[in-house]
């Protein structure tokens, strides 16, 4: 399946996980050290908080699920080096169609969180 292509479980936008208010579709633009320039996204018209992308990138069958109903597998992305992250570069899983509030760190067999120190050159190869 190609990543880029809508996810097949976002029929409409989502609704804000922050406020309940509508979110609006918008498109990463130029700038954007993770690779996503170009990717289609929700954010929230009311409060402007970021929902979900809108795509399969990052979606994989090894991934956990997320609390919704339907047992949806999760995203796995990188936290961005910029904003209210509270770990820049932690690799970790999240919702992937903004309708829960799942979110899980990627450990090591220590407990250790992993991630990069600085934006990796191509995250889309890696499956981000």
């Amino acid at each position: 399946m190609d990543p880029e292509t809508q996810h097949w479980a976002i029929h409409s936008h989502p609704l804000c996980l922050n406020c309940s208010g509508s979110t609006t579709e918008k498109t990463v633009g130029e700038g954007n050290r993770l690779g996503n320039i170009g990717r289609r996204y929700f954010r929230c018209k009311r409060c402007n908080k970021f929902s979900c992308f809108g795509d399969m990138r990052g979606v994989h069958l090894s991934n956990p699920v997320c609390y919704c109903e339907g047992y949806l597998f999760s995203r796995i992305q990188i936290a961005g080096w910029k904003g209210r992250q509270a770990i820049h570069g932690a690799i970790h899983f999240v919702c992937a169609v903004g309708k829960c509030n799942f979110f899980e760190y990627l450990t090591d067999d220590e407990g250790h969180i992993l991630g990069f120190e600085s934006p990796p050159d191509d995250p889309r190869s890696m499956g981000f």
